[in-house]
């Protein structure tokens, strides 16, 4: 239902006139439906492998502390006062596998479509294209890690079916696009605004990691494309 209604408000939308015809639905998704309850969730992992660990291949992200700061700072910049925060998109890339080194915003109407508190709507192309301009003096793209919010009290590191269709789609576009990389998505839930006593970066699984801002919680979790769950660790050397 979600889905339809926002379509039916994008076609009613009138079209500026300066502003170049709108992608494909191949490109866009509705990255909707933050609020997760605990028997969709079940439901989620029953059906889909949880992990990547019997491939054989190697798995597992690490993050500096740095990036970590940065993804805060983004995360929150969605704040307005008087007014519910709304979902953002942002992602991490790197030189190196598995070692994102730049943050990418995507804070432009170009990439970004809609961005409301309980959805975002990306454009994958528009991304690609952020990404391989931003880093075109920087050598082969090894990894690329796509991460959207789920803003305010309620909402959960946890993909919706609207998320885990938009990892399946944009995650094929992103390997077409960086052939040499690794490709990750990831839900980053934060609470909702007050002053707070800050607390270090840890895991709580594998998979996922906590921290405390002045002002708001954080909970990061990684998976990919096909939305099984993708080890990551803060990388201390950095």
């Amino acid at each position: 239902m979600r889905e339809k209604r926002n379509n039916r408000r994008r076609q009613e939308r009138p079209q500026r006139p300066d502003r170049p015809a709108r992608p494909t639905r191949d490109n866009i998704i509705d990255l909707g439906g933050g609020r997760s309850s605990p028997q969709a969730t079940d439901a989620q992992a029953k059906e889909r492998p949880t992990s990547r660990q019997d491939s054989g291949e190697p798995t597992g992200l690490y993050l500096a502390r740095g990036i970590i700061s940065q993804m805060e700072l983004r995360s929150e910049s969605s704040f307005r006062p008087n007014q519910p925060d709304f979902e953002s998109i942002y992602a991490l890339t790197g030189v190196n596998p598995n070692e994102p080194d730049t943050l990418h915003s995507f804070a432009s109407e170009s990439v970004v479509q809609d961005a409301r508190p309980e959805t975002v709507i990306p454009i994958t192309s528009e991304i690609i294209e952020h990404i391989k301009e931003e880093r075109q003096d920087d050598g082969p793209v090894r990894v690329v890690v796509i991460l959207h919010t789920h803003p305010a009290p309620g909402n959960i590191a946890q993909p919706s079916s609207n998320d885990l269709r938009f990892f399946e789609q944009a995650g094929k576009s992103i390997s077409d696009a960086f052939s040499d990389s690794k490709v990750y998505f990831g839900v980053h839930a934060m609470s909702g605004d007050h002053r707070r006593t800050r607390e270090s970066i840890s895991n709580t699984a594998e998979h996922r990691l906590r921290w405390v801002s002045i002002y708001r919680e954080h909970e990061v979790a990684l998976f990919d494309a096909a939305g099984r769950e993708e080890k990551v660790t803060v990388d201390e050397r950095a």
